[in-house]
């Protein structure tokens, strides 16, 4: 709370009055402007016009050294498992319904691998006005040594067979074109004399400076590979709103190394304005104690967040409670107030995850609070459970919480979950709340509230708990100093949940790809940590372990990045240009079967499934159409569509049908020349947009409207 009230008294604390503070690219610090009124103040230049900042690419990926990557990862703990997973592919590959040569795919790989080394930057930008991926290769071979490379490896027996019908042919502009029958894939294209780049288009604009890492990702070391994330100023923002370019993330980067040891380094790094920066702050704050956590556990986790004890109080069973009230019937019963978790302990917290003593392997959840009002927090807890039961027994129900007494302790479960009709999970968690005393990592003994989470006995979970070997190096999180919150993974434990499961689907395949014994993994499957630290300037997030997180992280960042943009002009021209391909295809079928072009968009039901896909014949509202519509709902009476207090009247045999908008669909109709356009006025910054009889996409520009004279 008190981190709370801070946030308030910033937001609420005025600038001075006569200072003006201002912030450049260029400098950091404020600029202070003082009015003076003894000199006349010249009048400012005329702004000068600057050309538009080229869009940054969405996703910008650095390898500085290829080779440097794979042999490190396969110096590293987890090169069994990539091993592993290579003659795994390979087994999938050669039994697949498809018939993939694995012998012909090996010999082109093996081709591959004879190759120099070279760094690699790849970017990923947003979708072109058509909504064609736009993306780019740059490698530090000259471009006569790429194609050198690539020309004997097409003309391979077995490349003729995994890419039939490829070719490389050279352009009269220079360069080449890798193409398929009908389908361009990508131009090679040289930068300078050292260097060349694989793009989709062959006049995409690539950034003059490449991403090659930040000084965040490269103070503990070189990273083998580092890659971003822009999530601002990646298109031409046109015909967008001021509210669509804001963001509350502008970037994430991610880099990944290998220490000396063998362990993967990974560092993530999420940025975010300054505003977002203050929120996050007050809402996470610095874990300043440590927990205990048992050797068995899978893992844990420390954090303080702002009114968990609260949400822990609902989790547990405190508080308004959903109840069966009658067959089909939920209802809310209880009264919204604090609980006894909120009332009597802080906001820092550990999440223990321990392995399931059930007939399934379910594991237990454990949550540590520390309390200073131990004998306080029972009495709560004690009265927060009867009140509870109450509401049970008023509604002839059975009642849920129950009270004993384990190992010297007093110890409360509730029964709700399993009572409650109509649940369908094949489990049941029952919590359980005790308190027990505890030393930290400085010899002190504390009082901690235990809220455990056991699919098996509530006794046999705090009976564990209480038993749990406490040596004299116990182990405790958080390990470093003050962060926002950090992670312990006990791999070895987790390896001996899943390796069973997992080796049993693998047995389906082949008995030899078996995953490695336990034993067979000394020395490799260490124990993980990620610890993260908030800033005003974003979030920081460092992993150490034997299994990299980039295996999650960069599918992630490649999704995102490939995610199409919305609420832009250009967004509904690259959905308009979709659009008019796929009614140009059925449009050329019509001609086909008719001997003529369709003189109205009618004609085409039948050869396009309008009722299957409607969308087909909408399109996105413009910025400035929504404005208004906002507006109209605020400030508008809500009559506009009714005339003379008369509802609309719906047919029930006009069920199913799809009213075609020729208003919006323009036809310019001829036998042998025929466009199919976008209705004038539609996009913010296109004057027309259609598509001609050969399935060439056209599109004039709307001419920038005249200054006034002054």
């Amino acid at each position: 709370m008190s981190r709370l009230l801070a946030f308030v008294g910033i937001l609420a604390t005025a600038l001075p009055g006569p200072t003006a503070w201002c912030q450049t690219e260029a400098a950091s610090a404020p600029v202070v402007v003082v009015e003076s009124a003894s000199e006349p103040i010249a009048p400012p230049p005329a702004p000068v016009a600057e050309e538009e900042a080229a869009p940054k690419p969405r996703f910008e990926l650095h390898v500085p050294s290829l080779h440097g990557l794979l042999t490190d990862a396969r110096r590293s703990h987890s090169g069994p498992f990539i091993e592993h997973l290579g003659r795994l592919l390979t087994e999938l590959g050669s039994s697949s319904a498809e018939g993939v040569d694995v012998e012909g795919a090996s010999s082109v790989l093996a081709q591959v691998k004879a190759w120099p080394d070279t760094s690699v930057e790849a970017m990923i930008f947003a979708a072109d006005n058509e909504g064609l991926a736009q993306w780019a290769v740059q490698l530090d071979w000259p471009l006569k040594d790429l194609h050198t490379r690539l020309q004997p490896l097409l003309t391979l027996e077995a490349a003729e067979t995994l890419f039939a019908g490829i070719t490389l042919t050279a352009r009269p502009e220079g360069g080449y074109v890798l193409a398929l029958p009908g389908t361009t894939l990508a131009y090679l294209l040289p930068v300078d004399d050292a260097r060349s780049v694989v793009a989709s288009h062959p006049d995409l604009e690539l950034p003059e400076a490449p991403f090659r890492g930040t000084e965040e990702t490269e103070k503990t070391g070189a990273s083998l590979l580092v890659c971003r994330l822009n999530l601002q100023g990646t298109e031409k923002d046109s015909g967008a709103t001021f509210w669509s370019s804001l963001s509350a993330l502008t970037d994430a980067v991610y880099a990944m190394r290998v220490n000396e040891t063998g362990e993967w380094v990974e560092q993530i790094n999420v940025h975010w304005p300054p505003g977002v920066g203050m929120l996050a702050k007050a809402a996470l704050g610095k874990v300043k104690q440590t927990f205990f956590v048992p050797d068995e556990a899978f893992g844990g986790f420390v954090f303080d967040a702002v009114s968990f004890q609260a949400m822990l109080d609902g989790i547990a069973g405190f508080g308004p409670q959903m109840m069966m009230d009658g067959p089909g019937r939920v209802t809310m019963v209880g009264e919204v107030e604090t609980g006894p978790i909120a009332s009597n302990t802080g906001s820092a917290a550990c999440l223990t995850l321990l392995p399931g003593t059930g007939f399934a392997p379910i594991p237990d959840l454990v949550f540590q609070l520390k309390t200073q009002r131990a004998e306080k927090l029972i009495e709560d807890i004690r009265e927060a459970t009867k009140k509870s039961n109450k509401l049970f027994r008023d509604r002839e129900q059975p009642e849920p919480w129950h009270e004993a007494e384990v190992k010297d302790r007093p110890i409360f479960w509730s029964d709700s979950h399993a009572v409650r009709g109509g649940s369908i999970m094949p489990f049941v968690n029952r919590p359980v709340l005790f308190i027990t005393k505890e030393v930290d990592a400085k010899g002190r003994e504390r009082d901690f509230l235990v809220v455990g989470m056991t699919t098996s006995s509530p006794k046999r979970l705090v009976r564990r708990w209480v038993e749990s070997p406490r040596p004299k190096e116990r182990r405790y999180l958080p390990d470093a100093r003050k962060p926002h919150g950090e992670v312990w993974i006990n791999w070895q434990q987790a390896y001996r949940l899943i390796q069973p499961y997992v080796n049993l689907s693998l047995a389906v395949i082949s008995r030899d790809l078996l995953l490695p014994r336990m034993k067979d993994l000394q020395g490799r499957l260490t124990d993980a940590a990620l610890v993260v630290k908030v800033r005003y300037s974003g979030i920081e997030a460092t992993h150490r372990g034997p299994i990299p997180a980039g295996v999650i992280a960069l599918p992630t960042l490649f999704g995102l990045a490939t995610t199409e943009t919305r609420g832009t002009d250009l967004a509904r021209e690259r959905s308009a240009c979709r659009t008019l391909k796929v009614f140009h295809h059925h449009a050329e079928l019509f001609k086909k079967d008719l001997g003529r072009w369709p003189a109205e968009l009618a004609e085409l039901d039948g050869y396009v499934d309008f009722a299957g896909h409607p969308y087909l014949l909408d399109l996105d509202l413009s910025a400035k159409k929504r404005r208004s519509d906002w507006l109209g709902d605020i400030f508008g009476d809500g009559d506009e569509d009714e005339e003379d207090g008369e509802e609309e009247e719906f047919d029930d045999e006009d069920d199913g049908m799809v009213d075609i908008d020729d208003d919006l669909f323009v036809i310019d109709w001829g036998r042998e020349a025929w466009t199919l356009g976008i209705a004038p006025d539609t996009f913010e910054h296109l004057e027309q947009l259609y598509i001609d009889q050969d399935g060439k996409i056209h599109r004039v520009e709307k001419k920038p409207a005249e200054e006034p004279l002054q």
